[in-house]
């Protein structure tokens, strides 16, 4: 009920100030075609700048194209940029996002190798990012190291998701919902003006996301794989003279169904305990979207924080000042046997997570021959996780136990640093820049592992059969010093180039996953050495922008992740190349036709790696992957679009059409290269059209997947089938209606 109460208050405050926009002010028609390519400012450089003048590979996705594609779902980013990867890959604890090949996921003891950020707030676990994507202003996405100035595990790349400030002079907003198949039901409005004008202004915005289960459990009778979620985002900003006040507060709510996992592949005698894996076995696995798990999976998160972010202009420089402080606890109950017998139903995980930051920048006048940024950076992080796997069957159980397998870990990180950028412009066309940091990160772990099962004969590698109790206290510490070096050039006022040399940084940890005992529980930091040339060039009179970057990035004790049924390990790899070639290209040949293609070549693999996983079936302890290819690596991927709005008749409105399509060619998903776990290149398809009024109004309908292709998101090998294995499918055709009114 106080579910249901919340999301009354979310409508009902959304519409009500939608409402008192429209009596407020005269109507607003929304943006038009103008004739020329959006300029997008970033931030990329810890200053304002136009996206065309940073010497960064960054791809900007502006408001404006996110409202037009619909994209509402941070796992659906990697749609809109090449070579990013952002998968969900089941429930959000489980969530990866990868750059350039580079794929990680984030065990409490470990960072992954590309950051989110939110309004200039560093995320200390990924999935605190995997929500909606609320009154989103714009969405930087950099590749290659970019630890200088932006901190923590950044050696792949970052997301910088930016959010709309308030308007401190008008009121506005919008409000819109979706309705379509599998029970499709979307809220999601915002309210901006001004308290006092011209000083202080506040923005409101909220969003209710449903759908119903994608998935059928044949065992239970039901759909499962549901989506149930919602949040809210409020916003204070001040500004009088020289200084500016920005105080931003969210949270979000999920409690899904969700996510179940399938049978994707049967070797020649696939069992489970002996009973034949293809008696249970759903017709047409894995894509007649069946799974017989004997319980449903249940994916409850509560997250959200706080920040404020003080500009203080001085003249000659601005200080700039950011605290928050972010909070996230995740609860979730699975089964992951596979199965529809009662073997281990109960798999129950709870984590939560709290982190504090603190930033002090100093940048000087921007246009000045010398300019600087200066900076100091403190987190803390603290994240808990107790995990407790126990086997249903009395018989499964090692005698005198209750069959309980548990995790109780405690992971602590502390980082600090220093950093800086210079830039000297020597003439209004050439520019050289050097930008450094001095990293310290404190890391303390305890862990507690115990386990009690007993599987007819216990394997002792394997730590949910052999019974046995592990326990640890560690305290790894790294220190290292990043750096950039960047030379650009302005050929002409429309073309810049531009190279870059650069050292990256990611930080050992802990491998705080279940394990038989501790050998390899603590990993070395990773570094790299990347090596850019890039040209953007903004053509035709604004109509034609072309940016391309090569790149060639040498990893050093690489952190590889593997899994082999029943444990995650992560391994250094000694040497890890990753190198290719990005192409962007936006056209607008006419008013209201925009074109837009984006297309990334990646040749990433391992030059040593002695110590790698095995394929199932082969008896080695290691395998020497040296020349294989990464997993979740596809080596090309493209993204492209064509979006066009014109006049419809004599009437003042507008028909709209946006088509998209996305292709990923074949990779891996796990670090051995089973053949079983090979996706297949494949292509999707989107489809968008409707109509917008003078008065803000737009209409469409719409099509994600439209084809209906059926393609693996993630797969793995079974924990508990022999010879088996498992995954989760990738979303099927989703279509449905739009209407927003925006004021």
């Amino acid at each position: 009920m106080a579910h249901l109460n919340c999301r009354m208050l979310l409508a009902t405050t959304a519409l009500t100030g939608a409402l008192l926009v429209a009596t407020a002010t005269a109507s607003r028609a929304q943006s038009s075609n103008d004739g020329v390519v959006e300029t997008v400012v970033v931030t990329a450089q810890k200053r304002a700048e136009d996206v065309q003048r940073v010497p960064v590979a960054i791809t900007a996705i502006s408001g404006k194209s996110i409202d037009a594609s619909g994209l509402t779902d941070f796992k659906d980013l990697a749609q809109y940029s090449p070579s990013l990867l952002t998968d969900e890959n089941g429930d959000a604890r489980a969530a990866r996002v990868g750059l350039r090949g580079v794929t990680s996921s984030q065990d409490p003891g470990k960072e992954s190798s590309v950051g989110v950020f939110l309004d200039g707030v560093f995320l200390s676990r990924i999935n605190m990012a995997f929500t909606d994507l609320l009154d989103v202003d714009h969405i930087e996405i950099l590749r290659g190291p970019q630890g200088t100035l932006f901190g923590n595990a950044v050696d792949a790349g970052l997301i910088n998701v930016v959010t709309r400030r308030p308007d401190l002079e008008n009121f506005g907003g919008y409000l819109e919902g979706v309705v379509g198949n599998y029970d499709t039901r979307e809220l999601r409005g915002t309210v901006t003006g001004p308290i006092v004008d011209g000083e202080l202004g506040f923005s409101l915005a909220g969003f209710s996301d449903y759908h119903g289960g994608l998935t059928y459990n044949s065992t239970l009778h039901e759909h499962v794989d549901d989506q149930n979620r919602w949040g809210t985002r409020g916003k204070l900003e001040y500004e009088s003279g020289n200084l500016n006040v920005l105080l931003i507060a969210d949270y979000a709510h999920e409690n899904s169904q969700c996510c179940s996992n399938v049978i994707v592949h049967l070797d020649p005698g696939a069992n489970l305990l002996g009973v034949p894996a293809t008696s249970f076995a759903p017709p047409g696995f894995p894509y007649s979207r069946t799974t017989v798990d004997g319980s449903p999976n249940n994916n409850k998160t509560d997250g959200g924080g706080v920040s404020a972010e003080v500009n203080w202009d001085a003249g000659w420089a601005t200080i700039t000042s950011v605290t928050a402080f972010r909070h996230e606890t995740v609860s979730a109950l699975n089964d992951p046997d596979d199965s529809p017998l009662a073997i281990m139903d109960d798999f129950l995980v709870d984590q939560s997570h709290n982190q504090f930051s603190q930033e002090l920048r100093l940048a000087s006048k921007a246009g000045d021959p010398f300019e600087y940024v200066l900076g100091l950076y403190y987190m803390s992080a603290n994240h808990k996780d107790y995990e407790n796997i126990k086997f249903d069957s009395p018989f499964l159980e090692f005698p005198g136990t209750n069959g309980d397998s548990f995790i109780n870990d405690t992971f602590q990180d502390t980082s600090k640093a220093v950093f800086g950028r210079v830039a000297y412009h020597f003439t209004d066309q050439f520019t050289a820049a050097f930008g450094a940091r001095y990293t310290m990160e404190n890391q303390h772990a305890v862990m507690a592992e115990s386990s009690n099962n007993f599987v007819f004969f216990p394997n002792p590698a394997d730590p949910l059969t052999a019974p046995h109790t592990l326990s640890a206290d560690v305290s790894p510490r790294d220190s290292a010093f990043t750096y950039t070096g960047t030379l650009q050039y302005q050929i002409t006022p429309e073309t810049m180039v531009f190279a870059s040399v650069a050292r990256g940084f990611k930080p050992g940890g802990v491998d705080l996953t279940l394990r038989s005992n501790l050998d390899g529980l603590v990993f070395k930091p990773e570094t790299n050495q990347d090596y850019e040339v890039g040209v953007k060039s903004t053509l035709l009179d604004d109509r034609l922008v072309i940016d391309a970057t090569a790149f060639h990035t040498l990893f050093s004790n690489f952190q590889a992740l593997a899994f082999n049924g029943t444990q995650f390990s992560t391994t250094n790899a000694k040497g890890f190349l990753s190198q290719g070639f990005e192409l962007e290209v936006t056209a607008v040949p006419a008013d209201g036709l925009t074109l837009h293609g984006a297309a990334a070549y990646d040749d990433d693999h391992y030059t040593s790696f002695a110590n790698g996983a095995c394929q199932v079936g082969n008896p080695a302890a290691q395998c020497d992957l040296s020349g294989k290819t990464l997993p979740q690596a596809p080596h090309f991927t493209f993204t492209g679009s064509i979006g066009y709005r014109y006049p419809l008749g004599s009437t003042s409105w507008h028909g709209t059409t946006l088509a998209e399509y996305t292709y990923r060619s074949g990779a891996y998903f796990n670090q051995a290269l089973d053949t079983a776990l090979y996706q297949p290149g494949y292509g999707l398809v989107n489809l968008r059209a409707g109509v917008e009024s003078p008065n803000g109004l737009a209409i469409e309908a719409f099509s994600t997947n439209l084809l209906d292709k059926n393609y693996l998101q993630f797969a793995f090998i079974a924990p508990l089938i022999s010879d088996g294995y498992a995954g989760f499918v990738g979303e099927p055709r989703m279509f449905g209606l739009r209407i927003r009114q925006s004021y």
